[in-house]
């Protein structure tokens, strides 16, 4: 769930993707937004809901794996489309954390296991405190 940068309204997805419900403030209406259906396949995903209203989810874990792929909901079609990435090898498969986009690069923000948290870019590896991913 998350709120448009103008306020007007407020997006639900489900936890696993799949539908998008979008809740209009000024009128009080709950409207089915997607053609999709229950994909349960990036349950506890990072997600990130961009000024243009598009959403964005990477990570979670869904059909006996982590996934590692970023993933939009295109409104135009009702549908989430995979994002073609630079450099899917080296991300890392994970669940929850944090999405960012800035520009043209997204920020992946999520905890290991040991209390770390890598950055990682299309040419070199750092040891840091976010993950950064060039789509």
């Amino acid at each position: 769930m998350d709120i448009t940068l103008s306020g007007e309204s407020i997006y639900f997805w489900e936890n696993g993707i799949g539908r998008v419900h979008r809740y209009d403030v000024a009128t009080g209406n709950m409207i089915r937004e997607d053609t999709s259906h229950q994909h349960r396949t990036m349950f506890r995903h990072a997600p990130f809901l961009s000024g243009d209203n598009y959403i964005y989810a990477i990570g979670g874990y869904g059909y006996w794996e982590m996934r590692n792929f970023l993933i939009r909901y295109e409104p135009e079609f009702g549908q989430w489309e995979k994002i073609p990435s630079k450099n899917d090898g080296i991300v890392i498969r994970d669940w929850g954390g944090l999405l960012y986009k800035v520009g043209d690069t997204f920020y992946y923000f999520f905890p290991l296991h040991f209390s770390l948290l890598l950055i990682f870019r299309a040419d070199y590896i750092l040891l840091h405190f976010m993950i950064a991913l060039l789509y």
